[in-house]
């Protein structure tokens, strides 16, 4: 059965949107597997290693000295700008996934039209080939009476 330039033009348009729903389900992953490594990043880290109170009781002053207390601060502060821009970098991954879903779904949706009117497209075809055989039938039926 030949096919009608619509028809082909629908097809073609069905294995491109196709393509871009791969495409995006792959962007997807991707996001997907950052964001797991982002969520990674953000597990706690041990700062200083734990002493025994014991130790601490021994002796309490030599436990806290001001240099120490500025660095373990500035630490502090580095690793809480840390996990602000990580905490950005998982919602702009976020917004991006989101956005990667609606396009798919549009990708989708635009595909069951696409098939929806092909299928009609189809059906319209086959019926003119049958009123077609039928005109045929009724013009050789003529000839012979």
């Amino acid at each position: 059965m030949k096919r009608t330039f619509a028809e082909i033009q629908l097809l073609d348009s069905i294995s491109a949107i196709s393509a871009q729903t791969q495409t995006l389900q792959r962007n997807l992953i991707q996001i997907q597997r950052r964001n797991d490594y982002l969520n990674m990043s953000l597990k706690p880290q041990p700062i200083i290693k734990p002493i025994s109170a014991n130790d601490f009781l021994k002796n309490p002053v030599a436990q806290v000295n001001e240099s120490e207390l500025q660095g373990l601060s500035e630490t502090l502060t580095s690793q809480n700008n840390n996990l602000s821009e990580l905490q950005n970098a998982i919602n702009i991954l976020f917004e991006t996934e989101n956005e990667m879903k609606m396009k798919i779904n549009e990708a989708e949706n635009q595909i069951h039209t696409k098939r929806t009117i092909l299928k009609q497209i189809q059906s319209e075809t086959e019926k003119w080939i049958q009123r077609n055989k039928i005109k045929e039938l009724c013009v050789k039926i003529h000839a012979l009476e």
